[in-house]
Formats: structure tokens, C-alpha cells, sequence
């Protein structure tokens, strides 16, 4: 995906309405930086809103007297919001893979961005150790 040129100041998409601090805070620092497709943008409007349930989470943890709850035959178990917590960690970890952001180092020039379309064929191209199948 392209990388925003900062000389060329284009609008930046609004944050959605609900996100908390977190997850507007994510979502300035991705739009500020790179220009996404519409698919993209719910991507990261996704991510952004696992990013606040993660917070709330933690916020339920940090309030709680243990990490161990008693569970419904009295006996001990994980506090719930722990096992919340790392599944929403993945989950968005797997959002933000999925815009498959390049790390847009200072010597990159609006000239030399590849697209995310020509990364994937690149990859595509080169998967299989620079052989190309034969077209038998």
C-alpha cells in the first residue's frame, strides 16, 4: 500500500465514531502514514476497536483483588478477562498483519512505493525459490 507523501497533504479518513482514546490514537498514527483502500480502512477500524476492548480489559484485571476467580463448583480457575485479553492480543495482531503495512524507511520516495497488488505478485513470483514452473 502506498506510503502518504507529506509534501502532498491529502485528506485523511475521519476516525469512527465510538473508538475510544486507544484505538483513535491508532488509527491517526496508520492514516497519517499510509493511504488505504476501503477494505483496508475496516481492517484497521477493526483493530482500532479491539485495541479498546483490549484497554477495558486490562482496566477489569488491574481492578480485580486476584487473577483467580472462583469458578462455578467453587473451585479456583483464571480470572475470564485474562483469557479475553490474550485472545484479543492475537486477534488484533492478526488485524494488523492483515494490512500488510510496509515499514516506510526515509530513504523511500513516493517514485519507489510498490504497490501492495506488485508486493504480492513479487512474492507470488519468488515463493518458489526464483524457479518459475514450467509450462509443460
Amino acid at each position: 500500500m502506498p506510503v502518504i507523501d507529506p509534501l502532498i497533504a491529502p485528506k485523511l479518513p475521519r476516525a469512527p465514531a465510538g473508538l475510544k482514546a486507544r484505538g483513535r490514537a491508532l488509527w491517526r498514527s496508520i492514516v497519517a502514514g499510509y493511504e488505504l483502500s476501503a477494505v483496508e480502512l475496516m481492517i484497521l477500524e477493526s483493530a482500532c476497536r479491539q485495541l479498546d476492548a483490549i484497554h477495558e480489559l486490562d482496566q477489569v484485571v488491574a481492578a480485580a483483588t486476584s487473577i483467580e476467580v472462583e469458578g462455578s463448583k467453587g473451585q479456583l480457575t483464571l480470572h475470564p478477562a485474562i483469557a479475553e485479553a490474550r485472545q484479543a492480543r492475537l486477534a488484533l495482531s492478526r488485524l494488523i498483519a492483515g494490512l500488510d503495512l510496509d515499514d516506510a524507511g526515509a530513504a523511500q520516495t513516493a517514485g519507489a512505493i510498490r504497490s501492495q497488488a506488485g508486493r504480492r505478485l513479487a512474492r507470488m513470483r519468488w515463493s518458489n525459490d526464483g524457479r518459475r514452473a514450467s509450462s509443460g
